[in-house]
This record gives C-alpha cells, structure tokens and sequence, in this order.
C-alpha cells in the first residue's frame, strides 16, 4: 500500500487493495541481517496484480506500508517514507 502524508500525522492511502482480495497463504521468514526486496512498478493508469490507484499521485511525502505480518500481530506493519518531487 503507498500513503501519502496530507497534515498532521494523518496518512491517506493512494495505491492500495480493495477489501475482499483473497491474499495467498505464502509465508517467509528471514533470519536476522537477512534482507528481502520487492518491486513495484507503477505507471499513470495501469498496476500489478490487485492494486488499484485511490488519487492521483502529486509533489509530497508519501511511504510505502507493507503489513505482511500474522493474524497476531494485528496493527502491526512496516513503512518507509519517500518523497515525490515532481
């Protein structure tokens, strides 16, 4: 999912997958100083898989949320912030 900072503190998100997509059970773990990437491309009108856009992508603070983690750990994610500068 990618969100974008629009003020204060608050994320909307931008890219992201519609609620009922049934995601596979796959499952990988890494041991520590393990690293693992992921790619995405994206485009001004067509996405990989699920992914739909929610608005149109403008100069600003945005981060890419990945919340790949179990059922027990719910609220649990990882994200990193980049900006779009153009």
């Amino acid at each position: 999912m990618i969100q974008r900072l629009v003020d204060k503190g608050t994320w909307r998100n931008t890219i992201g997958v519609r609620d009922e997509y049934e995601w596979s059970s796959s499952e990988q773990i890494l041991a520590p100083g393990d690293e693992l990437r992921w790619e995405m491309e994206l485009s001004a009108n067509d996405f990989w898989g699920p992914f739909q856009r929610c608005t149109i992508h403008t100069a600003g603070t945005y981060r890419f949320i990945y919340w790949g983690f179990s059922d027990n750990d719910t609220g649990i994610a990882l994200a990193a912030p980049f900006e779009i500068v153009e």
